[in-house]
């Protein structure tokens, strides 16, 4: 059983776009055995997970804060979401950078000062595009 306040699980039914009657249908329980989950604080953490799922809530994936809406992926606090082409290219980036870095190590073997700061400055600039 997970404790949660009444208004915290009425706002969770409220993201999860269902409502108590729909709830009890949908886990096959009396609106009484609602009732009394309500009344003293306590939901089964399978009702809980499951709002939290519908809700589209990535807390319980382990995201904290982090949550699917409309579409797009919300961080915490965010102020825009990003879409699936927003990310597809972080592997990518990702890729680019470590081959960056190789080049780095490569070169500090080779006192060549320019080339090193070049490497460094587009090292940063594509961690600075993954931030």
């Amino acid at each position: 059983m997970v404790t949660m306040d009444r208004y915290d699980f009425a706002d969770l039914l409220l993201a999860a776009r269902i409502s108590r009657e729909q709830l009890t249908d949908l886990c096959k329980i009396k609106p009484r055995t609602l009732k009394r989950w309500q009344d003293v604080h306590r939901y089964p953490a399978v009702v809980v997970a499951l709002l939290k799922v519908m809700a589209a809530d990535l807390s319980a994936h382990g995201w904290p804060g982090w949550k699917l809406q409309g579409g797009l992926l919300w961080a915490p606090g965010a102020r825009c979401g990003y879409s699936p082409a927003d990310v597809d290219w972080i592997p990518s980036a990702q890729w680019m950078i470590d081959g960056y870095e190789r080049i780095l190590r490569s070169h500090a073997a080779i006192s060549d000062s320019a080339r090193l700061d070049q490497a460094e400055r587009q090292i940063a600039e594509l961690r600075q595009l993954l931030e």
